[in-house]
């Protein structure tokens, strides 16, 4: 008989702004976001920026470290927001 083993993943919710579209497509070209489960986002109807939910494995300061790696990405790092309790699958 094969045992199986359950494994206890973390995913937590964050929210975030960007200035552009191109500064989230930075971000998601990182390797530290290989973890992400989901992302949404949703551009504002004025200006250039947009604003990003991503679902992840990833700590707040390990977002907080990947976004601090885009050029520009400032913001991001100022916004970052953890939106909701975390959620174990």
């Amino acid at each position: 008989m094969i045992e199986k083993k359950s494994v206890v993943v973390q995913i937590s919710t964050y929210t975030f702004r960007a200035e552009c579209r191109h500064d989230v497509l930075q971000f998601l070209a990182l390797p530290e976001t290989a973890s992400l489960k989901k992302i949404i986002i949703t551009p504002d109807p004025t200006f250039p920026d947009v604003e990003v939910e991503i679902e992840t494995e990833l700590a707040f300061k390990d977002v907080i470290n990947a976004l601090n790696l885009i050029e520009d990405g400032h913001i991001m790092v100022e916004t970052l927001e953890e939106v909701r309790a975390s959620r174990t699958l």
